[in-house]
């Protein structure tokens, strides 16, 4: 189901809010992110639990692809094209449409949802779902740059193994990042039967 929209996803253990903290808060402490640059940017993030679904045990992350906007400024006489990148233009709006349309088909199987605050490049790296490429632009294989990325907390249960990362900047020397016994290939859940969308094996 998601698929057919274009969309691709991945799932990942709720336990793996630990790696997200670790990758900003981590980095952080350790003065490698500039304090300006963490208070008006990353300041914002929680990684504890949603309060409003105490018994969230996964996280869902979706890649939307989205094109570019060009819009025409009238200046002076003449018409000036600018090009928007994707995730400057409704992005409040995708983001709820995507979130409504997961809980559409996780409410009939007794299952919810809640809106997180967290790393979404981050955690889209971390799961497999997208790499990163020059500058920390985040892309998905078969997709490209032009996305927008949509999480949400669930109550779905979750395989509590992840697939390695494609690409490392975020996880270098983490204990919990590639190597470690812990990552291991996504091998179920059930959303891959509610949606047929996951993938159950490790990317190549």
């Amino acid at each position: 189901m998601i698929e057919e929209r274009g969309w691709k996803s991945r799932i990942v253990p709720i336990v793996r809010l630990a790696d997200l903290k670790e990758a900003i808060l981590g980095r952080y402490e350790k003065r490698l992110i500039d304090e300006s640059l963490y208070r008006e940017q990353l300041g914002f993030f929680s990684f504890d639990p949603p309060a409003d679904l105490p018994g969230a045990r996964s996280i869902i992350i979706v890649a939307v692809p989205t094109p570019q906007m060009r819009i025409i400024f009238n200046w002076q006489g003449g018409r000036v094209p600018v090009v928007v990148p994707p995730t400057y233009v409704s992005y409040t709006p995708r983001t709820k449409s995507v979130q409504e349309v997961l809980a559409t088909w996780l409410k009939p199987e007794g299952y919810h949802l809640a809106k997180p605050k967290l790393p979404l490049k981050t955690l889209a790296v971390l799961s497999g779902l997208a790499d990163y490429g020059r500058n920390h632009i985040c892309y998905v294989p078969g997709m490209g740059s032009f996305l927008q990325l949509v999480g949400a907390f669930s109550d779905l249960p979750c395989d509590a193994r992840l697939p390695a990362p494609r690409t490392e900047p975020c996880w270098s020397g983490s204990k919990t990042g590639p190597g470690s016994p812990s990552w291991r290939p996504l091998s179920s859940s059930n959303l891959c039967r509610l949606t047929g969308s996951l993938r159950k094996r490790s990317p190549r």
